[in-house]
């Protein structure tokens, strides 16, 4: 029997802007990924800017990249996420 594993994996970008940022995440495969799009199976993102990875496997290691811009500017938070089996 083959057991599989599903991973939940919630990636937390913190950030705080005035004005209201666009906030928005670049995964290692270059996916640009923002809340309420269904573009990429597997990935969500919620409202707070949390990236949720619905069922992480090794492919999905790498660095992720949170982008907070408005009209003022923009932030990044760079994320690496590491995956290994087991």
């Amino acid at each position: 029997m083959d057991l599989r594993v599903i991973v939940l994996l919630y990636i937390l970008c913190a950030v705080s802007s005035c004005p209201t940022a666009h906030l928005f995440w670049t995964t290692p495969r270059g996916f640009v990924i923002s809340p309420h799009l269904t573009e990429y199976p597997g990935y969500d993102v919620q409202d707070d800017g949390t990236l949720v990875i619905m069922s992480a496997i090794a492919e999905d290691a790498g660095n992720y990249t949170c982008t907070a811009a408005n009209y003022l500017g923009k932030a990044e938070q760079i994320h690496k996420l590491e995956i290994s089996a087991t």
